[in-house]
């Protein structure tokens, strides 16, 4: 009934940690598989022995849950020690989902991070075990997210062919809100990206190469990673200066359509400023475009970040 008091709070201790190539929540893809080349190195706690990942490699794909840490809306159930949420550390019922353009649908009707208990639940490929490492690859978690779980992917019980979704949940929904026609780099930039990218130190570095950083890169803005009123203000053409950071001389900025040739396909909007997403612990830089394309201009490394 109404009045009957809910299930008691229940707290446990995440088994490790996930050391991702998302080094924030913007950029961080929207589901798992979306971006191929996103590495994440699980680290479990001293506590877990490493025999409890024996047998895993046998395996293509795994589950990882995980908590929402990052949330800007606190922890939700999970705060005071997993008892009743504290004041303010509300959840909305209702969300605002991006492939709908802002509608909004029952949360727990969506994937929304913002969720009465923030767990999260991502599939991946297991690229490699190693003692009390795991290496993931396709994974959508932001750097530093506590795992409370892994659990190996069975087809034959979980792959369920006739399954149905809504239509906005398809690979491509019409009328996509999210689609990036084409994803070009100013001249040089992918250079720059690869040097910055190979000054990082061994935490950061989780791609297998200065390329396949910049084809991380290319994945990610593959699709609309901005927050639904970024992407409302750009196209109203409304003020984007909220938008822009300080940078140092080591950052490549495009200036005009001279300096890069390639932005004469992408027709760049100079009226907006550079947009920025941190990879990896590399600030790259980027600007939209008309037809709803991308251009990658430049980057930096940042010794620190904040979610």
């Amino acid at each position: 009934s109404a009045s009957s008091p809910g299930p008691p709070p229940m707290a446990f201790t995440p088994i490790g940690v996930a050391r991702s190539c998302f080094s924030q929540r913007n950029g961080t893809p929207r589901q798992p598989l979306l971006v191929p080349g996103a590495r994440a190195r699980i680290e479990l706690a001293p506590w877990v022995p490493p025999l409890a990942l024996d047998g895993l490699d046998g395996y293509s794909h795994c589950w990882v849950l995980y908590i929402f840490h990052a949330n800007t809306d606190g922890l939700g159930a999970l705060d005071a020690s997993l008892g009743p949420p504290k004041p303010g550390a509300t959840f909305r019922a209702k969300v605002r989902v991006p492939r709908l353009d802002g509608k909004k649908m029952g949360v727990l009707a969506t994937r929304s991070p913002h969720r009465p208990v923030p767990i999260g639940l991502s599939i991946a490929k297991v690229e490699s075990v190693t003692g009390r490492i795991v290496v993931i690859s396709g994974a959508d978690i932001v750097d530093g997210s506590p795992v409370v779980d892994i659990k190996p992917y069975v087809p034959f019980c979980e792959s369920i062919p006739d399954a149905v979704a809504p239509i906005w949940v398809q690979v491509e929904a019409p009328n996509e809100p999210l689609h990036i026609s084409l994803v070009l780099f100013c001249d040089g930039a992918k250079d720059v990206l690869r040097k910055i990218w190979m000054e990082g130190s061994g935490h950061s570095r989780l791609s297998s190469s200065g390329d396949a950083f910049v084809e991380l890169v290319f994945q990610v803005l593959s699709r609309d990673i901005r927050s639904i009123h970024k992407r409302t203000q750009f196209e109203l053409g409304g003020d984007m200066s909220h938008c822009t950071s300080d940078h140092t001389d080591d950052t490549v900025q495009l200036q005009d359509k001279e300096d890069c040739p390639a932005a004469d396909a992408a027709e760049v909007d100079h009226n907006t400023h550079e947009l920025h997403v941190i990879l990896e612990g590399v600030e790259v830089a980027y600007r939209m475009c008309k037809q709803r394309q991308v251009m990658v201009t430049g980057g930096r490394r940042v010794s620190e970040y904040k979610y």
